[in-house]
């Protein structure tokens, strides 16, 4: 096991993916946007893990930075999904709080290495 996996963030963030790609393998069409969100959801939990591997707490704060960044663009994309009818206020409520709860997270790692 890497050191990255038992970070809490990491964990709920591989959580987040998982869910993220049940939900769009069951909406047709909007290729473009479910790819976007794919990317992004991926790239919170590949930023985690290459930040936790950096040498210094300002190369760490960096990738968190990046991941907290994906992030947000992961809840902004899940909103257009919600908007555009293809998932449910629920659905919707449910990967924004988990979102949340990451974005917290990552929030404490930035702030721990200034």
């Amino acid at each position: 096991m890497f050191g990255f996996e038992r970070l809490g963030p990491y964990q709920k963030a591989e959580d987040y993916v998982i869910k993220v790609y049940e939900i769009l393998n069951g909406i047709r069409g909007d290729y473009e946007l479910k790819d976007q969100l794919k990317r992004a959801s991926l790239s919170i939990t590949c930023n985690l893990a290459e930040g936790y591997s950096r040498m210094t707490p300002k190369d760490q704060k960096h990738f968190f930075t990046m991941a907290r960044s994906s992030l947000h663009e992961c809840a902004s994309l899940v909103t257009i999904l919600f908007r555009l009818g293809h998932i449910k206020a629920s659905v919707k409520d449910e990967m924004i709080g988990s979102l949340s709860s990451i974005s917290a997270f990552l929030w404490k790692m930035i702030k721990h290495r200034e």
